[in-house]
């Protein structure tokens, strides 16, 4: 594995899960592994095959079934192009 990799997270869905979208069942399996992610991050997960259900991937609003193996691997976030406002001038307190 190479350094900085996600490690993938791994779940079994449950019998009351299975009537759950897969986006919204992720969110609130990582939930319960102590990662608080949002729906549209873990949807952006789902699109580029960084959640497998069962080995195969599926859309965000399908459903998984009771049994079925899902693996999460958790992306890092967009990096992102924001920068400073130069017209607005800011003094720093020390």
């Amino acid at each position: 594995m190479k350094t900085g990799q996600a490690v993938p997270l791994t779940f079994v869905v449950a019998n009351e899960q299975a009537r759950q979208r897969l986006d919204t069942l992720v969110v609130e399996l990582l939930e319960r592994s102590g990662l608080e992610v949002s729906r549209s991050a873990v949807r952006s997960w789902i699109d580029q095959g960084a959640v497998l259900v069962d080995g195969r991937a599926i859309k965000a609003g399908g459903r998984a079934a009771a049994g079925a193996t899902i693996t999460v691997v958790p992306q890092a976030p967009p990096v992102s192009d924001a920068s400073p406002d130069p017209t607005i001038g800011l003094r720093v307190l020390v």
